[in-house]
């Protein structure tokens, strides 16, 4: 992905934040989100590039990306047992993710925005 892609999808991306939590978030074709043992995801590509592990919060949003979930209540499942300041955590994770994965383009469209 060129410069200019990149900053597009950036621009796009701080436009859309007042509705992201309403966003479908997909992954780009490709991209698959493994769990491994525990609370341990990586991110692994059909292209051969080297998997990305993921921090628990972050590789548990990227794994219930499905393209039909919002990005709402994807952390509403992820926080709702958790407490207030680990809810917040996961929260401000999953939003991290979103915003790193976007960008890069291992999320290819933030579907409804």
């Amino acid at each position: 992905m060129d410069e200019a892609e990149r900053k597009r999808r950036e621009t796009a991306f701080s436009e859309a934040k007042a509705a992201i939590l309403g966003a479908r978030p997909a992954l780009a074709e490709g991209v698959q989100v493994v769990r491994l043992d525990g609370d341990a995801f990586v991110l692994r590509y059909r292209s051969g590039a080297p998997e990305t592990e993921l921090g628990t919060y972050a590789g548990q949003f990227m794994h219930h990306i499905d393209g039909r979930r919002t990005v709402g209540d994807i952390i509403e499942a992820i926080a709702d047992d958790l407490a207030m300041t680990d809810a917040m955590e996961a929260g401000k994770a999953s939003m991290a993710a979103l915003h790193v994965y976007y960008v890069d383009g291992t999320i290819e469209e933030l579907r409804g925005v």
